[in-house]
């Protein structure tokens, strides 16, 4: 859902006529996917707990080794026996393209194993985690100079919190996608108030191919290998979110509709893909919201909705969806 920064509105209606007008500004956002994995011990396929997914875990490839919850965590450990490669799959329930997207994860490597273990949000490429033979965080498929991988300076044997920031087409030419990668950032600011400064690198980096869309996510990880010592993976992950960046939404006039007890609202819309609500209450006491009107498209300019006033003082706010 795309989220927004409200704007509340208060009208005072004496008799039919408007006599005070208040705006202010309230913050507010969403996460569109989040898993704690908070499950019972054993295989994580078909645990379906959290919210904003489509459906339960699921594996779709010929990769069999399991992939575990053990201590409210996901957990996997390669033995010899199993595949070289493992992995699990959950669907959004909405897919997140043309925007600007947060995907986060702790991880932590158990056992110092050198073989990649990760979550990539575009199914094909680019991990978010630990390249083989690494043994500090990375993420891949990015232009780096001469290199495809982003390396960050904190070990992945501390569990550590990764955040990749998505800004779709925002490569120049408008066609690949912009990130960037912090480990461990301040964890009580927002994640979209979060400085490219203290970023891996100190930059957004173009992606080496464009990715298009966010529809499902995936965790991966290569299995037992005789060439790396150990030669088997040991590593957990949690909190996995998907956050979409807030739409500030801007000046809201209302205007009182006359002979009627209804006002009109009007603001500035983002594109065409972007659609709010008016949400309403008489009660600024009272933490609920109630919608009033809800799948107003965005169109470039702005838009103007008639709600209905239904007491002496009502309070309005206009939120993205």
């Amino acid at each position: 859902m795309k989220t927004a920064r409200p704007k509340t509105n208060r009208i005072a209606l004496c008799g039919m006529v408007a006599c005070g007008l208040f705006a202010g500004a309230q913050a507010s956002h969403a996460i569109d996917a989040i898993d704690h994995f908070d499950y019972a011990d054993g295989a994580l396929a078909g645990q379906n707990g959290g919210s904003g997914w489509n459906g339960a875990w699921y594996h779709d490839t010929s990769y069999n080794a399991t992939i575990n919850v053990a201590g409210g965590k996901l957990d996997f450990v390669s033995a010899g026996t199993e595949a070289k490669t493992s992995d699990i799959f959950r669907d959004l329930a909405e897919p997140i393209s043309n925007k600007v997207a947060y995907v986060s994860v702790r991880m932590k490597n158990q056992n110092g194993g050198l073989r990649y273990f990760g979550i990539k949000p575009f199914t094909t490429s680019m991990l978010i985690g630990s390249g083989s033979t690494q043994t500090n965080w990375t993420i891949d498929n990015v232009v780096n100079g001469t290199n495809t991988i982003l390396i960050s300076s904190v070990p992945n044997s501390s569990e550590s919190l990764l955040v990749l920031k998505v800004e779709f087409d925002a490569a120049p030419g408008g066609v690949n996608e912009m990130v960037t990668f912090w480990v461990n950032p301040d964890e009580s600011v927002p994640v979209w108030q979060l400085d490219v400064a203290d970023a891996v690198g100190g930059q957004s980096y173009e992606t080496s191919k464009d990715y298009g869309s966010i529809s499902r996510l995936r965790v991966v990880s290569g299995g037992y290998s005789t060439h790396y010592t150990p030669g088997y993976t040991d590593f957990t992950a949690d909190d996995i979110q998907i956050v979409r960046e807030p739409l500030f939404v801007g000046d809201v006039a209302i205007s009182p509709l006359p002979n009627t007890n209804a006002v009109a609202l009007s603001w500035a819309t983002g594109s065409s893909d972007i659609s709010y609500s008016v949400e309403k209450k008489t009660d600024l006491t009272d933490t609920t919201w109630d919608p009033s009107i809800t799948g107003i498209p965005g169109n470039g300019g702005d838009v103007t909705v008639t709600t209905a006033v239904e007491q002496a003082e009502s309070f309005f706010r206009v939120t993205g969806e």
